[in-house]
């Protein structure tokens, strides 16, 4: 009981009624101290420092229960819950043999922050999915965890959506959580096609713009978009993955939190005086560039070296020098549109990428009136009548 003693200053132990049971006072917060001081101060019988974290909670495991000293708890229930459980109730339930009763890990797709993605065959039908398993220590410990309870909520509100990935269920064991969606078959986006043409880069932004649009109508702003968040599916269409960065944020009402990936970002978010819906727009602006050139984005002027504007922003001194400046990484140039670009869709590139997000393009009826859109039906794009992948193949353009 010496490292108990240890950590007393982070863990209180309780008396409990029976002499043979004791309890643990713990809130959410205190078990992300927990959890950080555990990690610095590793138990010398811990051999593997790694997992000393996991060492020393299933010590008190064994022995102990936890009661949690929140406005939650109290929340009637007949048998004690551990802290690490708790923190992911009730989106999350517990459930310590689903994975392997139920799937089979076939092949392993990605890694993110906090785990990776495999792809699964459930056992009684064959059907294949893809299947995110996160260590919850390292969502504790970046103070993650409602975060990660707003994707879950998000998605299960959107799912239904054509041109979002379904996500199937989600639940937890002692140290992992574990979401279940249906498996892209085709990968990213472009991973896959390597030349656009205008047709199809027309299919793609309104796709994209429609599903926006879905979010932003639904209360959500996505904050992510980005080509590794956007997969194709059997047809080509779009699928969007990953809701880690989404919020519930209404029309109207802004947001402060600096967040998303730097070469997509919008100018307002690095201002500190908040932003809106209007970035997602912004973010589909960089998607339609990077497609109107086949994924090559022309250098930015004032870069000496041979890298892209995207690569070039991987440097320090870029990144400060946006925030002083109040400057997205992405600065609009029409050197940076390409040479064979015609004047429809640089003034689609121009809309979207507009700095003051008061005029920026955000809006399918915005999209309708200009002239890269003229004659194009996006009813039959919102009910998924035009393939990309015919017109692809049509084209000869198949990789």
């Amino acid at each position: 009981m010496d490292d108990v003693d240890n950590i007393s200053d982070i863990v209180k132990r309780v008396e409990n009624q029976k002499e043979d049971e004791n309890q643990i006072l713990c809130g959410p917060h205190t078990l992300r101290q927990f959890y950080t001081k555990i990690r610095r101060h590793s138990l010398k019988e811990d051999t593997d420092n790694s997992n000393s974290s996991f060492g020393i909670e299933r010590k008190f495991s064994s022995n102990w229960t936890y009661k949690l000293n929140d406005e939650k708890s109290s929340i009637k229930t007949l048998w004690p819950v551990c802290c690490r459980e708790y923190l992911f109730l009730p989106e999350f339930k517990v459930n310590n043999k689903e994975l392997k009763a139920k799937y089979e890990i076939n092949d392993f797709i990605a890694s993110g922050s906090f785990g990776k993605v495999y792809k699964v065959r459930q056992h009684n039908t064959n059907d294949i999915y893809a299947l995110k398993i996160l260590e919850k220590s390292k969502i504790i410990l970046d103070n993650y965890v409602n975060q990660l309870k707003d994707e879950v909520s998000i998605q299960q509100a959107i799912s239904h959506h054509p041109f979002i990935v379904t996500s199937q269920e989600h639940w937890q064991n002692k140290g992992y959580i574990f979401q279940l969606a249906e498996y892209i078959s085709e990968g990213e986006l472009f991973h896959k096609i390597k030349h656009f043409t205008r047709k199809l880069v027309q299919i793609y932004v309104a796709e994209l713009a429609i599903v926006i649009e879905f979010l932003h109508n639904a209360g959500i702003i996505y904050r992510d978009l980005k080509s590794e968040n956007i997969l194709l599916d059997d047809n080509f269409h779009i699928k969007l993955i990953d809701f880690g960065l989404s919020k519930w944020l209404k029309q109207g009402q802004r947001t402060l939190t600096i967040c998303g990936t730097k070469n997509s970002m919008a100018p307002e978010i690095f201002t500190g005086n908040g932003y809106d819906h209007a970035v997602d727009w912004y973010s589909l602006g960089i998607l339609a560039m990077r497609m109107f050139n086949n994924n090559q984005c022309h250098k930015h002027p004032s870069h000496e070296d041979n890298g892209n504007i995207f690569e070039n922003f991987d440097e320090p001194d870029d990144a400060s020098r946006t925030i002083e400046q109040n400057e997205s990484p992405i600065i609009r140039h029409s050197s940076m549109y390409g040479e064979n670009i015609d004047a429809p869709s640089k003034d689609l590139l121009n809309r979207l990428l507009e700095k003051d997000p008061k005029y920026r393009l955000k809006s399918i009826m915005s999209l309708r009136r200009i002239a890269f859109y003229h004659n194009f039906n996006f009813d039959d794009v919102r009910q998924r009548k035009i393939s990309p992948r015919k017109l692809i193949e049509d084209d000869k353009q198949m990789p």
